[in-house]
């Protein structure tokens, strides 16, 4: 599955292993890191939404899908499934949902 991170936070705790970003506790990075290596492991959507370990929140369609990082912190992933598979990750702050 191909990855887009539309924060820059995002991209750089995904492509940056010593990354540590302001406000973020190490639960939070571990678990979003976590998220991020099964998605680039998964072949389709239902390969990371099956993995019970993630705790994902898929919505009724499997087109979206949340996982909260922590109490203030929630990831929502967007998969588009026309030519190629993709997953868009951005963020929330609890209590907020993104479209």
């Amino acid at each position: 599955m191909q990855l887009r991170y539309l924060d820059d936070v995002l991209q750089r705790l995904a492509t940056d292993a010593d990354y540590e970003p302001a406000g973020w506790d190490a639960a939070e990075i571990d678990r979003f890191r976590l998220v991020a290596q099964c998605a680039d492991s998964a072949i389709a959507a239902r390969d990371l939404c099956t993995l019970r370990l993630l705790r994902l929140r898929p919505s009724a369609d499997d087109t979206v899908a949340s996982v909260p990082l922590s109490a203030a912190r929630m990831l929502t992933i967007r998969f588009e499934t026309s030519n190629t598979r993709t997953a868009e990750f951005s963020l929330a702050t609890a209590g907020t949902e993104q479209r």
